[in-house]
């Protein structure tokens, strides 16, 4: 299947959308940056492309986070050690 050269035109779309998405983005982007306690976050620009009859179809999704983390510590009792009775626990 031949396919006249699209890599101009797919080109700008990519960057348009990333701009565009980017932008609607920002704030809430700049958000997530600024509140990350070691000042990271993971920002990703995906597109899935079909190409039907020589056009180029695009869906684009931007995702970002935060690495989040909270710890707790615990442990098991004493299988040694006897349990007392006391008002009537078990």
């Amino acid at each position: 299947m031949s396919t006249p050269n699209i890599s101009d035109e797919l080109e700008t779309k990519l960057k348009r959308a990333f701009e565009e998405i980017s932008a609607a983005n920002i704030t809430s982007i700049t958000e997530e940056l600024t509140n990350a306690e070691d000042g990271k976050i993971t920002v990703g620009f995906s597109v899935k492309l079909t190409l039907l009859n020589g056009r180029v179809f695009g869906n684009g999704a931007l995702s970002y986070s935060r690495r989040f983390k909270d710890e707790i510590e615990f442990s098991t009792d004493d299988p040694k050690q006897t349990k007392l009775n006391i008002g009537g626990e078990a």
